[in-house]
């Protein structure tokens, strides 16, 4: 079943001429006006709906979707003034000649009359000669109660084009559009509840305590009469659109387990139902609406070759635990394995609870030349080197295995493994610039770095801060080692508690071509400056202090936003970041801590051309396009980014203060190519706001003027 809410759809039968007052329709604001909003309804003949923002409760944004109830049309000038369904809902359309049973529509409100009172509900008419039914479930009333000529007002719940049929519901909050609560959770057993009446088909209703309504399924019970009771019902789920409960006589534990409230690691009991096709594993029944597989590398701690006969048995019941589960695709993946099954034994269910040098139990899985894939709860895969496997040692498909963990990069989601905490201690010793939470810093490092942390480092630093350091050359006199690629080590000035830090390469200086220089200037002592710095990153388990020394981002965290949290974050907010990764479909871009987010190749704008001028480390300002759960969308487009510094890009206002200070900024940190940088000349960053700078514009910020329109004066273009 494919659904949709798109309007272009749902309304592609529907014109202006045939639309009538009091009709609701799907759209969504096209633009924001100076009085209103416009609404896209997916017209034939492309009008639009306007709504006034007096008429609105809420403020919404373009491309916001919602419900819309139609107040009048002009069907020469093609335009539709709305009102907010809230306003309409109590309201039937009134009849127009092109409403055809084509265009009928779900959700409209009518006046209807009762032409026939069938056994299991009444036949209707409404808006002119259209005819629907209304079974017995969706009446507010008992069926000996309606009659002939009766007039009802109904709201329209399903239209079949194919069969020419339509059912509507005459229900109090389907007609007034209430949503509903559920008086009972899902799973509670209420002890009696009695029958007070029949469905059609044999099915029955029930009251219980507190005037709650009930739906038994004739499958769910033995025949029953009116009047009688029934103990231990169980409640397994609630029908929001028909407002009722539906129970069950079997109380059992399982009759209450939904899709949606499956957990991994949760034990469960199930009954054999079958064998698989592959003869690799057996379905298990876990109720009526769920089955799970029970794979053979999951029959026992061992590895097996053939299912166990006893576990070929249908109807056998058996203990499991859920060991990964897709809500969506319907899919479970059950384990038997008594390792697993045994309380206390040590397991992996969510990657960012693991931590370096724990145990823990998993599966093994396929063998590469390098090493096994280990599999463990929640489809979390990890890896085991073929150096950490002893020769004597003989693994197999579907074999439990103790483990401990060397390390666990979250971001490129790879999990280090040993079969001893020795062997977990020495892998994890060799690369600490990938374990762990020691993550997109160290991307672009070539080679393995092995990091002396100094003893001095201090822990309780804070991430945002801005501190002067001093770097340290190679030969320092502090006694101190550190790599002379691609990291300098420095020192704070004037700070209660020294620490040291580490300042890699590509976040010395804005411009590329500027960081080698640097670098190696100040690696070989050529220059004896102090340099200010904002912490990005406390990497643990080692406290392992990351700093840039970028101008850009240190103004950034002075007058705009550098974010930390996702909490932080807002959609269409703009923020300052850096790039952290390249790859093929676009580029990460991060902030302080952990935090990141994804800039697609269609979102950069088209001076930012990935191939030419995206860089490791370089620095940028995106705006927020969308939050979905933990991933975080991004955009440099300038309509998105300086739309939201109030410039308007079409009447080519003034640009405002925030703007003329990043590209001041950004001119104060700009060396020509025909400058060289030298040790007595002065560096950028004894350069401050207001300074006069040689040098020349660079293209990419004459670029922003033009395309963005914006006026500069000739003190700001200087």
């Amino acid at each position: 079943m494919q659904l949709t809410i798109n309007p272009h759809i749902f309304n592609a039968c529907l014109s202006t001429d045939s639309l009538s007052v009091n009709m609701i329709l799907p759209g969504y604001i096209s633009s924001v006006e100076e009085k209103g909003y416009l609404i896209d309804f997916g017209l034939q003949d492309g009008a639009q709906g306007f709504i006034k923002f007096d008429d609105c409760g809420e403020k919404y944004e373009e491309k916001d979707w919602l419900m819309i109830g139609v107040l009048s049309v002009n069907i020469k000038a093609k335009i539709i003034n709305c009102i907010p369904v809230e306003k309409c809902k109590d309201k039937a359309i009134v009849y127009n000649s092109k409403i055809s049973f084509e265009t009928l529509k779900p959700g409209w409100l009518v006046e209807a009359v009762i032409k026939q009172v069938l056994l299991n509900g009444i036949y209707v008419q409404f808006l002119r000669g259209m005819e629907g039914t209304v079974f017995v479930d969706h009446l507010t009333k008992p069926l000996e109660k309606h009659s002939r000529n009766e007039k009802i007002v109904l709201r329209v719940i399903m239209v079949d084009l194919a069969n020419k049929l339509v059912n509507l519901s005459a229900k109090n909050h389907i007609v007034n559009l209430i949503p509903l609560t559920p008086p009972l959770k899902v799973g509670t057993i209420i002890p009696s509840a009695t029958v007070t009446k029949e469905a059609y088909g044999g099915s029955y209703y029930l009251s219980a305590p507190k005037s709650v309504s009930l739906f038994l399924h004739k499958m769910h019970t033995q025949p029953l009469k009116l009047e009688d009771k029934v103990e231990n019902i169980l409640v397994k789920e609630y029908n929001y659109f028909d407002g009722i409960h539906i129970a069950s006589l079997n109380s059992s534990e399982n009759e209450s387990i939904t899709w949606q409230s499956i957990e991994v690691g949760q034990y469960l009991t199930g009954t054999i139902e079958r064998t698989l096709n592959d003869n690799k594993g057996v379905y298990v029944k876990i109720n009526q609406f769920i089955l799970g597989i029970l794979p053979l590398e999951h029959m026992a701690d061992r590895a097996l070759s053939n299912i166990p006969e006893k576990l070929t048995q249908q109807g056998k019941v058996v203990k499991i635990r859920v060991f990964s589960v897709n809500q969506s695709a319907k899919m479970l993946i059950l384990t038997r394995k008594k390792l697993l099954l045994k309380q206390g034994t040590p397991i992996i269910i969510n990657r960012e609870d693991i931590e370096p040098l724990i145990e823990a139990y998993g599966v093994v899985g396929k063998k590469f030349e390098n090493g096994r894939l280990i599999k463990f709860f929640n489809d979390i895969v990890g890896f085991l080197p073929a150096e950490e496997i002893p020769e004597e040692t003989k693994l197999k498909i579907g074999q439990t295995v103790r483990l401990f963990v060397a390390y666990n990069n979250l971001e490129q989601k790879r999990i280090g493994l040993s079969l001893t905490f020795e062997g977990a201690k020495k892998f994890a010793s060799k690369q600490p610039i990938q374990s762990n939470n020691l993550k997109y810093m160290f991307r672009s490092v070539k080679a393995d770095i092995n990091i002396e942390l100094p003893e001095r480092a201090h822990s309780s630093i804070s991430i945002g801060n801005i501190y002067t350091f001093k770097p340290l050359p190679i030969d320092n006199n502090e006694g101190l080692k550190h790599d002379t690629e691609n990291f300098l080590l420095c020192k704070t000035v004037n700070e209660d508690n020294d620490f040291y830090v580490y300042v890699p390469k590509f976040q010395i200086n804005d411009y590329k071509q500027h960081n080698d220089k640097l670098f190696n200037l100040i690696c070989e002592g050529n220059i004896d400056k102090t340099f200010k710095g904002i912490v990005l990153n406390v990497l643990q388990p080692h406290n392992i202090i990351v700093v840039s020394f970028k101008p850009s981002l240190i103004w950034a965290k002075e007058h705009e936003k550098i974010p930390e949290r996702l909490e932080d974050l807002v959609e269409k907010e703009v923020y300052y970041g850096f790039i952290g990764g390249i790859v093929e479909k676009g580029v990460f871009v991060h902030f302080l801590g952990d935090l990141k987010g994804f800039l697609s190749n269609g979102e950069l704008e088209n001076s930012l051309e990935k191939n030419k001028n995206c860089w490791i480390g370089k620095p940028l300002r995106v705006a927020i396009t969308r939050l979905v759960d933990h991933n975080v969308y991004l955009s440099t487009k300038l309509s998105k980014i300086y739309t939201n510094f109030g410039i308007n890009t079409k009447e080519k206002r003034k640009v405002q203060r925030a703007v003329l200070e990043e590209l001041k900024m950004k001119f104060t940190s700009f060396y020509s190519e025909t400058r060289s940088i030298e040790v007595n000349t002065k560096i950028w960053n004894d350069i401050h706001y207001g300074d006069y700078v040689k040098g020349t514009i660079m293209t990419i910020e004459v670029r922003i003027i033009i395309r963005v329109g914006l006026w500069v004066d000739n003190a700001d273009r200087r």
